[in-house]
């Protein structure tokens, strides 16, 4: 069963407590000032109030009130969380991370994004459902009619359907990735999870200064073609120093960047 019972001794009645973990940045991206992300969480969490048959305990699934180290209260939370809503817009490489793992657990999962970012084609099997970035009232509540829609069919879904699989259905025949085996498999996600975001971090603000110091320079350049990872491997990787980059490497990146095709 989704969630836990709770009794309300006052009014004698029961409402089923669904534990929901939020995935988004928390921090000030590309084009999000971090004002954006505090917002759309409290957009979210007031919207789910609106919903009568169930009490949603709503926090972000880095959030723990466990003294734990981060990436592992992350894992854990997206395990056991009844359901998770997933704000890829930007496309950010911790967020996306984290929404493959919640995908290998096979478990309830809500996408939605800004309209201006694209859709990644891996997860085409996946409906997500689009809000204005500007989180215009007056169009955030076309988007409340949606999300809360298919809040309460998913939910729905999972418990009544014993072979609910949102998304390793769409690719044959997969078992859902378990933690049965809890601490032992947590010890080796935790050291590779870390390992992971450290070097996306680290390569992210590298390639920021970098963007930011010859970006003038890149858009004038004539494309070149060179593909996002080429540039990664053959400048980062290698070590070299910011000024030292040739700057027609980087047009490839900045285009990525700025969601520029061309």
């Amino acid at each position: 069963m989704v969630g836990k019972i709770m009794e309300n001794t006052e009014n004698k009645t029961e409402k089923e407590i669904i534990k929901v973990g939020l995935v988004m940045p928390i921090s000030e991206t590309k084009d999000f000032f971090e004002g954006h992300w505090k917002d759309v969480q409290e957009i979210l969490k007031g919207f789910l109030k609106e919903i009568a048959n169930y009490d949603f305990e709503c926090e972000m699934v880095s959030y723990s009130k466990e003294v734990n180290l981060i990436h592992s209260n992350i894992v854990k939370n997206l395990y056991e969380s009844d359901l998770v809503i997933c704000d890829i817009s930007g496309l950010n490489p911790n967020v996306m991370l984290e929404m493959g793992i919640r995908l290998t657990f096979d478990k309830p999962i809500i996408v939605i994004k800004d309209k201006e970012t694209d859709y990644p084609f891996d997860i085409k099997p996946l409906e997500y459902i689009p809000y204005s970035r500007d989180l215009n009232y007056t169009k955030m509540l076309e988007f409340k009619k949606d999300f809360l829609n298919k809040i309460e069919a998913t939910i729905k879904e999972y418990k009544t359907n014993s072979d609910y699989s949102p998304f390793l259905k769409y690719f044959g025949s997969y078992k859902a990735m378990s933690l049965d085996k809890q601490y032992e498999f947590m010890d080796v996600i935790n050291s590779n999870m870390l390992n992971i975001l450290d070097k996306i971090s680290y390569m992210q603000k590298d390639i920021d200064k970098i963007l930011n110091e010859h970006k003038e320079e890149v858009l004038k350049k004539e494309e070149k073609g060179m593909g996002l990872r080429a540039f990664l491997e053959r400048e980062i990787k290698k070590g070299k120093r910011e000024k030292e980059i040739d700057v027609e490497d980087l047009q490839a990146y900045l285009r990525y960047k700025m969601g520029i095709n061309k």
